[in-house]
Order: C-alpha cells, then structure tokens, then sequence
C-alpha cells in the first residue's frame, strides 16, 4: 500500500502495525502452548474478519451483503463464503491441525493405532503400521520421526516403556498442560479488553465510556522495579478483593430467570514488566 511514510496517518499505521505483530507473537506463544497451530487460527482469523466486517457494516451476517465485506475487509466473496460454512468447527478439523496435535489424534482414533476397546495402543518406534515412525510418516507433515518423538518426549506427551515402545499420555498436544481454567481465563480476558476497546471508540458520549486506565513508564531504574511490582501486586489485590466483595453481594440467584435483566460485568487488572520492548518477549 503506496503512501507518503512522513505523514502522520501513514506513522500512525505503521506504529498500529508494529504493536500488532509483537502482541500476535506473544499470543502466538499462548496458543502454541495451548496446542493451537497455524491452521486453526487462520480460519478462525478468517471468521473474525467476515464477521466483524459485517458488524461494522451494521449487517447481521457477512452473507447479507458479502461484496460490501470483501471490500472492507481486504477477503474474497469466496473466503467470506468458506467462513461462513458451519458444519464442522475448526477444532474438529484434524487437517489444520499441527503436525503434533494430529499424531496425538491419530493415535487414540485411528482404528489401525487403537485396540479393541478403542485405546491407544504402545507402538513400536519403528517398522511398518502400527508403528509411531509408520504414523509420523502418514500424517506428521513432512517433519523428521526423530523430531517429532523428541518433541513429544519432551512436552510430556509420550513416554517410553521398558521394553523401549511408546505409550501415549494425552490426546491433544499442550506444551505446559495448563488445564481448561488457563484457557478459559485467557480466552475471557482477551475478548473482554477487547470489548472494552471498542465499546470506547464507537461510543461518542465520554460519560458513556467504560473505565480504561493504563499507567506505566519506560525509564524506571531496574532497582525499583521490585519496589514497584510489590506495591502493584499489594494495591491491585485490595482493589480487586473490594470488587469481588461487592459482585458477590449483587449476584441474583441462581434460579433468576435468564434474559436482558442479567449482564456480565467485572475489572481487570493485571501487571506487566520488560526488559527490551522490541522483540515481543
């Protein structure tokens, strides 16, 4: 996209730009650590985009008006048509899935890979089907055996009996088995900052925007930094405990029917640190 790189609209973008790429590193890192490859987000990227390029438009569905979509958005009429396909998930489409992740299925659904009673078997490193070379082969990606079983081995997925056969652990691949609560807490706070933000741009009355504080600073002495993240953890808890005080004393009951009378509301607050803010780490 042509434009003259010293205005300010053109810096702005670049700067928008920039802030994007090292915050989809860092929730790159998340989602890998989730067992969420590159597959899966895009079609999810591909959804988001129809959808919030319909809700922009102020249509209901990115089919009532696809053109208008394509042309905001940047996708195709036929993208917007594959976006709009519902009948299988992502997360049920073993083939956008990460080379580890779809081993991991293969293996515990596979019939050639489980036993009568549709276990996982222990499978030999190598040799022909079922083996986990045989398997790796089949659907690792074109990725090396010898990488993929260290992967595994490494991440805790596998392990190895005494006889030297691999027996599987987990039927999807995480690399720190946070559990649903981790995934749940990240899904919910990046949806609801989100919703925050852009209750905030779209909302032309001041007094009807939503709380959005945010303070830091990049020229504190690293000998304050302890000093600091004590007094943020200290004030942020007695803040957040006051909160959670007040919510649990409002909550309706839970027979309360369901409907417009009950809204979802709450605070985030959370701390950040770094070192070296260029590199997305």
């Amino acid at each position: 996209m042509s434009g003259d790189p010293g205005s300010k609209s053109e810096h702005f973008r670049q700067e928008l730009l920039a802030g994007l790429e090292r915050f989809l590193t860092l929730f790159g890192r998340i989602l890998l650590r989730l067992g969420v490859g590159y597959g899966e987000f895009t079609v999810i990227a591909r959804r988001a985009f129809a959808a919030g390029g319909a809700r922009s438009l102020g249509l209901e569905s990115p089919a009532d008006d696809p053109e208008r979509v394509a042309a905001l958005t940047g996708l195709t009429t036929e993208d917007i048509a594959a976006a709009m396909i519902v009948d299988k998930k992502p997360g049920d489409d073993h083939s956008l899935f990460s080379p580890l992740s779809t081993i991991l299925h293969f293996w515990h659904h596979d019939q050639d890979y489980t036993d009568l009673d549709k276990k996982p078997r222990e499978l030999p490193i190598e040799g022909e089907a079922p083996s986990f070379d045989a398997l790796a082969q089949r659907v690792g990606g074109g990725a090396a055996t010898e990488q993929l079983l260290t992967d595994l081995e490494e991440w805790g997925c596998v392990e190895r009996t005494e006889d030297d056969r691999l027996r599987v652990l987990t039927d999807c691949f995480t690399i720190s088995q946070p559990g649903r609560h981790f995934a749940h807490v990240v899904t919910r706070s990046m949806t609801d900052l989100s919703r925050t933000l852009l209750h905030n741009m779209e909302q032309p009355d001041k007094d009807q925007r939503w709380m959005q504080r945010f303070v830091w600073t990049d020229r504190l002495l690293a000998r304050d930094v302890s000093q600091f993240r004590e007094l943020a953890v200290r004030q942020g808890r007695y803040s957040t405990d006051m909160l959670d005080e007040w919510l649990a004393g409002h909550e309706a009951d839970t027979d309360y029917p369901h409907g417009n009378m009950l809204h979802r509301a709450g605070v985030g607050v959370y701390y950040f640190e770094v070192e070296n803010d260029g590199d997305g780490d």
